[in-house]
């Protein structure tokens, strides 16, 4: 069943996805209602908006930001902020520099991965129609149509990701045209240092700040009521 859930989850399209759906259904059909009451554009690359450029399913990055502030998060609020302020300087840096050191136009990740389509494209066979557009030939009776002036394939991957899925790879391959012309700008280097042109200014201690003219502003008075405070949390209804 946890193939089921991973092929509807992992779906390019509305089609291979109410597919899976049915192959769920007919194995589990409480797993498959239980899911279906939960809103398909928050688990199903199928409905991702082909804007996005993101297919991503798993909140790895979230995951990673509890671990990479772990050590902070023991530390009293200021001291918290500016442990995490001083490593986004470090960061921001790194990446900066680190681009800079790399001579490709397709940041190196996007381009691991298409290289992957692009082996993968070799078992595909792709039929011209004298347009823009490709029939290409999967094996195992499946075939696609690739668009090449509107980024598109059947299998949503190409609009979804915003680089050629295998498909596509084999369409470019076919009229022999450069593999980048088909990467969204997104993935370049030079987004990529974009990205990350800012800097975050340092900031001195405060025995070096300005002296505010203006009138302190005092926490306010906490008002303690009678009796002993509660420690048990009460539930809300």
């Amino acid at each position: 069943m946890k193939d089921m859930f991973c092929a509807s989850a992992s779906a390019g399209n509305e089609k291979e996805w109410k597919v899976a759906m049915i192959e769920l259904e007919n194995a589990n059909k409480e797993a498959a209602d239980w899911l279906s009451r939960i809103p398909s554009t928050l688990w199903s690359r199928s409905h991702f908006t082909r804007s996005s450029k993101y297919d991503i399913l798993v909140n790895n990055l979230n995951e990673s930001f509890n671990n990479y502030i772990l050590e902070a998060r023991e530390l009293p609020i200021i001291g918290m902020l500016e442990w995490i302020r001083r490593r986004l300087m470090q960061r921001i840096q790194t990446k900066r520099s680190g681009m800079q050191k790399f001579q490709g136009e397709i940041c190196p990740n996007i381009a691991e991965k298409i290289d992957k389509n692009q082996r993968l494209s070799r078992t595909f066979v792709a039929t011209w129609d004298g347009g823009h557009k490709y029939e290409v030939d999967c094996g195992v009776r499946k075939c696609v149509a690739v668009n090449l002036k509107n980024w598109t394939c059947t299998c949503g991957y190409f609009q979804l990701t915003g680089y050629p899925c295998a498909h596509a790879c084999t369409a470019i391959g076919v009229c022999r045209l450069p593999i980048k012309n088909y990467v969204h700008t997104c993935y370049t280097r030079a987004e990529y240092l974009k990205t990350y042109a800012h800097t975050i200014t340092p900031v001195p201690s405060d025995i070096y700040w300005r002296t505010c003219e203006e009138e302190t502003i005092n926490p306010s008075v906490v008002r303690r009521m009678p009796n002993r405070p509660k420690k048990l949390h009460r539930s809300a209804r």
